[in-house]
């Protein structure tokens, strides 16, 4: 182009207006434009196919504009580079034009029509932005000028940049504009995410600035950051300097929006903008503004546009912006913005929410107005509930067919040709099906034959399985009963195999019976450990603390000392190693080792530090008898050490560490024992010859020579002597059939004891002060050694040996049979069998109480075992009171309150069972309490005392501290029924007491006082069944009525009458069901709520004395008072299970957790437990008071804690607390453990015809050797 007379192709119009090149001299471009309508025309046309002028990217003095609807209009837009100081390079002062009246400073920036100067008017002092219309003035950008001049002269607010007036300078018009230098938000945001409070908080200015645009009829319609100004807040702050500015957060500036070009005045000419026309910046317009077939434009574009501007800042970025300007207007109108927290998570959702709500595609789905979004911005920097919600799913459904037409449509031809296919599909399948029907009915003949062979085998199958219950339940009836009989050690085996065959056919009761083998096995003792030891066993230790165990042969062996953890020998120092003799001490703190002519003292266990005993005397006498130390013996105090060789003996001082006697007191024959008294003032020595020698240890050179009898039989074991009288006598074996008596003070012989008719093999030391336990073979007696007479025979089978346990009454005695009875005296009470040996037990010792003893044998073994155990779990109570033993639960279970007639009662906790609290209540003679009752809230006590015959109390307590909070005086009480004479709800504030003279009373705790609330209406006394849930309402029974009391009002309410009188009834504590059982032998269930009859009558053949009713009412159990039970299904009306016999006079109860459960308590003190769908008792029948003679009474307590676990029975001689854990727990023990452990225990196997055979030592040991190598030793018998 040569000349302003060559008119511009389209092609350089448009690349001017996307600056790809732009033309030398911009002067002559536009005075081409001025001179020639034709370029102007096409340069229109071109602008609304191109995008918009977008400014001079390339020139760095220029600003750069986003893309908008004109070229024209762009090149009209105030560019806002003039907002910062540094937007762009100031001009030659005298190259600017002269405006008159004004002061031009510098250029702030230009566009393709207008030109921005910063202007000073010296008149008012202030600066100014001037806008100077730079192409040719026609007269439709004339009056486009002066429109934008009064869209912003109308729009008067504070966040609005202001117009001072309008101008014409030579014929250029120009505007006077509020002058602004705080940068653009387009430079504040430069990409960078802001903060969503200080975001929202500016948006909220914008929109109520936009909003009261909208007020004057004015649409903006180029919103965007470039044409939002900033300034400080006058609230915030005060400053006009930039750099300050930069440093506020955005939360303190103000918005000041500008450039007004495009601004739409509503109530102007509708023709102010072509339909054809895009209007606005593509990134920031809305739909509408870009395509004006979908609506037309409204204040609506202005929502969209704070929405783009808010979601730019809450991202760095504008929601929808392509490459190129076509890409863009494309995604604006045809795609969804990505949700703004997928790209930056911590905007709040409700923020997201408001701005995704301004971005809806559909005007109507926007904010109606840019007040509203100000308001919901505010209710979320209030943190309030915003009025925007998320579109539901079934919406954006619609609105994406709606965008979407056509893709919708082919959306849905394909589905229903996939629906056309699919239904083909099904009709060939159908088709070939019907084909192979024929195939397949020819197969199923062909199965038909398999099939009834595999009905054949399921009805094999389940008459096996049914076979094999019914001998697993035979074997369970042969395991009880052998426990009912006293062959404890049978009984394990028994249910071990039971547990088997439940096993191999997935019985239910698999469970039950492996429970059952846990509890019996803990009746039994059962093996620790098994040492070899190949020397004849003088004495056996134990140590106290059940770790070791020294073992002590005949004079020639060495001695062993055991360590039971870790089985093996404990390793001596070395210097020690070849020790020829052990001793402890009665403490075993101390341990003596004899080696050759020497005695070593070393602390127990320690071994680190020794004190050495040498050179007592020479290694042999003068007539070659050797000297070397053969045994020792402490005193009970651990004082003396008697240090004996072959025929000498001395004793040592421990304490003084000097030698007791002065030379050595030598005897005639080998020494056999060495024996001290108890009170540490004697030693007895047993030689050979049959002399005993007796010595004062004040004074051994004046020792007493005993006659004894001479051993003939070298293979009958030497009898120690031993001291009775509180060490007055002393008792030796005369001959093998008698014993003499010997006074230690004279030396003297008592008498000599004759009447034996066979060997005696030991004598022991008995429980009272004069007696002794003689083993002999008419068996084990207890016989008066002064008083010379036989006491009892406690085993009338031969006995070798018997061991008395120092710290308890636990007695262990030798059999001629190879077995060990423990026994506890003096009530007599049998532990099973704890020892199996080949040959006959010879030495044997017990520790800690009689829990672990061991046994030596001919067959070259010691045997260490545990003895039997509790076998349920639990502990038991027993107060100085003559009455019931009362037991009452507090409601978590966590503690028992007993009580039992004495002036004491006393707190535990069930699960440890340590004693917590003990009340003594008043010393007045009589005073006993009887019954207590404690509160939900664990802390306070209620317990009902009976002073005399005519008088009672009632008083609380706080049992935590021991504090009495109030007393109340009451009649006296009823003991001599099985319910408790006070009982209370289980909110804790009504309590209902049995008071003599057929009254029943009520009384309130209110706070820490007890008061008088209401009493029964009627003389005759009822029986309290349950109170109801709201704990002030209670079901009783009177006559033939069932009556509702209800405390607060103060009377009753009749709920239904039986023909006959009620004597026995059961409420359900579940649901709304009840029984009765009547005088005429009939047992009836009704419901409560109507009153009706839901089960029965029933009638019984005996009269009936027990009625309990399971928790859900499912079953009833019903007895006759004496030695009968049976268990009701109210629901089939059918028997379940057979009849229970042999408990004398029970008290019964359902489990609350386990309506299948039935514990009992006998009037003979037995304790058993049954599962009423299979008649089978759940664990050995247990005496719970096995020291005690039974008497049959009725007077008799038993208490279930609410959750079922605890089991409290009290009588007269105690009270006993069980814990049912080990019924309800799965074992953890396999089948095979379980045989293993059976056959160790019971030295029994079962044979194939059903029979058992005892085992024999080397099976038994197979069986030890096999649970040794499983590692399964102690853990099987250990309920769970």
């Amino acid at each position: 182009m040569d000349g302003l007379m060559d008119c511009y192709s389209n092609e350089e119009l448009a690349r001017f207006l996307e600056h790809w090149e732009v033309p030398s001299d911009i002067a002559i471009f536009e005075q081409h434009l001025r001179q020639c309508a034709e370029c102007r025309q096409r340069m229109e046309v071109v602008s609304g196919a191109s995008g918009g002028y977008r400014g001079h990217q390339n020139r760095p003095e220029e600003s750069r504009c986003e893309p908008s609807g004109s070229w024209w209009n762009e090149r009209n837009n105030l560019d806002t580079s003039h907002a910062s100081e540094s937007g762009g390079p100031a001009k030659d002062v005298s190259k600017l034009p002269e405006i008159a009246g004004l002061e031009l400073h510098r250029l702030l920036g230009f566009g393709g029509v207008g030109t921005v100067y910063e202007a000073f008017d010296p008149q008012l002092r202030r600066p100014l932005a001037v806008k100077l219309l730079r192409v040719y003035p026609s007269p439709e950008w004339l009056s486009r000028f002066r429109q934008e001049a009064e869209a912003v002269a109308r729009v008067n607010h504070p966040h609005v940049v202001q117009i001072y007036g309008l101008g014409d300078n030579e014929g250029q018009p120009y505007l006077l504009l509020e002058y602004v230098a705080g940068g653009t938000l387009a430079d504040r945001l430069q990409a960078r995410p802001q903060p969503p409070s200080e975001a929202a908080a500016f948006s909220v200015k914008m929109a109520r600035a936009i909003h009261f645009a909208h007020q004057q009829q004015v649409i903006h319609r180029d919103l965007k950051p470039r044409n939002v100004l900033l300034t400080a807040d006058s609230q915030q702050a005060d400053t006009a300097s930039p750099l300050a500015i930069d440093d506020m957060p955005l939360s303190m500036l103000a918005p000041k929006i500008t450039d007004f070009g495009l601004a739409k005045l509503l109530d102007g000419d509708p023709q102010w903008t072509r339909t054809d026309q895009v209007i606005g910046t593509p990134a920031y317009a809305a739909p509408e503004q870009l395509q004006r077939t979908i609506a037309p434009i409204s204040s609506a574009a202005d929502v969209y546009a704070l929405g783009v501007l808010l979601y730019e800042m809450l991202t760095g970025r504008p929601p929808l912006q392509a490459d190129d300007f076509i890409g863009t207007v494309q995604l604006v109108l045809n795609t969804d913005p990505i949700p703004v927290r997928h790209l930056q998570p911590r905007v709040p959702i409700d923020l997201e929410t408001i701005c995704m709500h301004c971005l809806a595609k559909d005007p109507s789905q926007r904010y109606a107005n840019a007040l509203m979004l100000a308001e919901d911005l505010e209710r979320f920097l209030a943190s309030q509930p915003i009025q925007a919600r998320p579109l539901e799913p079934l919406e954006r459904v619609r609105i994406w067919v709606d965008r979407n037409r056509r893709l919708a449509v082919s959306l849905l031809t394909v589905a229903v040709l996939l629906v056309v296919s699919l239904i083909g599909a099904i009709g060939a399948a159908l088709y070939f099906r019907h084909l192979k029907d024929q195939q397949r009915q020819l197969a199923d003949l062909n199965a038909s034959l398999a099939s009834d062979n595999a009905d054949a085998r399921d009805v094999a199958l389940a008459a096996y399985r049914q076979t094999q219950n019914a001998i697993a339940d035979v074997f369970v009836g042969y395991g009880l009963q052998a426990c009912d009989d006293g062959r404890d050690r049978e009984a394990p085996l028994w249910f071990a195999h039971a547990a088997r065959i439940s096993s191999e056919c997935d019985s239910p009761h698999f469970r039950d019976n492996a429970n059952r083998f846990l509890l019996a096995s803990r009746r039994l003792s059962h093996p620790v450990d098994l040492v070899p030891f190949s020397a004849r066993v003088d004495r056996m230790f134990l140590h106290p603390s059940r770790r070791y165990l020294l073992i002590r042969p005949v004079p020639g062996s060495p001695p062993l000392l055991w360590d039971i953890a870790k089985r093996q020998a404990v390793t001596l120092p070395k210097r020690l190693a070849t020790a020829t003799a052990l001793a402890w001490t009665s403490a075993a703190d101390w341990l003596a080792v004899g080696q050759d002519d020497r005695v070593t003292l070393l602390p127990f266990p320690d071994l680190t530090q020794s004190q050495m005993i040498q050179h007592i005397i020479p290694a042999s006498d003068d007539h070659g008898h050797s000297k070397l130390v053969e045994r020792l013996e402490f005193d009970a105090s651990g004082r003396y050490l008697a240090i004996a060789t072959r025929r000498s003996l001395r004793i040592w001082d421990c304490r003084q560490s000097v030698w007791k006697s002065p030379g050595l007191l030598e005897h005639s024959a080998d020494i056999q024992c060495v024996v001290f008294s108890p009170d540490s003032r004697f030693v007895v020595t047993g030689a050979a010859d049959g002399q005993f020698r007796l010595y004062p240890l004040d004074a051994l050179e004046q020792g007493h020579q005993l006659s004894g009898a001479h051993i003939t039989d070298a293979k009958q074991t030497f009898v120690p002597p031993c001291f009775v009288g509180n060490s007055r006598y002393l008792v030796t074996r005369s001959s093998d059939l008698q014993f003499g008596v010997w006074d230690v003070e004279t030396g003297s012989e008592l008498h000599i004891t004759y009447g034996f008719s066979g060997w005696i093999y030991g004598i022991e030391p008995g429980f009272e002060p004069n007696e002794i336990l003689v083993a002999c073979k008419r068996g084990l007696l207890s016989f008066d050694a002064v008083g010379n007479k036989i006491l009892k025979a406690l085993i009338r089978q031969p006995c070798l040996l018997a061991v008395k346990d120092k710290a308890s009454s636990k007695l262990l005695a030798s059999q001629a049979n190879s077995d060990c009875v423990l026994w506890t005296l003096p009530q007599m009470q049998v532990c099973p069998d704890p020892a199996i040996h080949a040959g006959a037990i010879y030495s044997a010792t017990l520790c800690d109480e009689g829990r672990m003893m061991a046994t030596a044998s001919e067959d070259h073994h010691v045997l260490i075992w545990e003895a039997p155990k509790q076998t349920l779990g639990g502990f038991s109570v027993s107060l100085d009171g003559d009455r019931t033993h009362r037991g009452a639960f507090s409601a978590d279970s966590q503690y028992l309150v007993v009580t039992a007639g004495s002036q004491v009662t006393e707190i535990y906790q069930t699960q440890t069972g340590q004693r917590v609290s003990q009340i003594t209540g008043d010393q007045a003679p009589g005073n006993r309490s009887v019954a207590a009752f404690m509160l939900p809230d664990n802390q306070r006590l209620v317990i009902a005392n009976q002073l005399d015959s005519e008088r009672g109390t009632l008083e609380l307590w706080n049992w935590r501290t021991a504090t009495r909070l109030s007393s109340l005086e009451i009649a006296p009480l009823i003991e001599d029924r099985d319910l408790p004479p006070l009982s209370g709800n289980r909110q804790g504030d009504r309590l209902i007491v049995y008071e003599r003279g057929d009254a029943m009373r009520v009384f309130a705790v209110i706070e820490d006082e007890i008061r008088l609330h209401s009493q029964t209406p009627q003389n005759p006394l009822f029986r309290q069944l349950r109170f109801d849930p709201d704990g002030h309402k209670m079901l009783s029974t009177w006559a033939n009525l069932v009556l509702r009391w209800d405390f607060e009002a103060g009377g009753t309410q009749g709920v239904l009458a039986t023909q006959a009188k009620i004597v026995a009834a059961s409420a359900a504590a579940q649901g709304e069901f009840l029984s009765t059982a009547g005088d005429d032998r009939s047992i009836s269930c009704w419901n409560l709520s109507s009153g009706e009859l839901a089960a029965g009558p029933f009638v019984c053949r005996n009269s009936i004395k027990l009625l309990e009713s399971s928790s859900d009412g499912r079953h009833l159990l019903i007895g006759d008072g004496d030695a009968f039970l049976r268990v009701l299904n109210t629901n089939t009306g059918k028997w379940l299970g057979s009849p229970i016999y042999g408990i004398r006079r029970p008290l019964a109860r359902f489990r609350p957790n386990n309506p299948d459960h039935i514990v009992f308590f006998g009037g003979d003190d037995a304790f058993d437990a049954c599962n009423c769908t299979t008649g089978h008792r759940m664990m050995p029948t247990e005496s719970l008071f096995p020291s005690s003679e039974h008497q049959d009474t009725d007077n008799r307590c038993l208490e279930i804690s609410p959750d079922g676990r605890f089991v409290a029975a009290g009588s007269q001689h105690g009270l006993r607390l069980v814990d049912l854990a080990s019924v309800d727990t799965d074992p953890q023990i396999s089948v095979e453990e379980m045989l293993l452990e059976a056959e160790l225990l019971s030295h029994h196997g079962l044979q194939g015809d059903g029979t058992l055979s005892r085992l024999s030592f080397s099976q038994w040991h197979d069986r030890w050797r096999q649970q040794q190598s499983r590692g399964l030793q102690g853990t099987t018998i250990n309920a769970p």
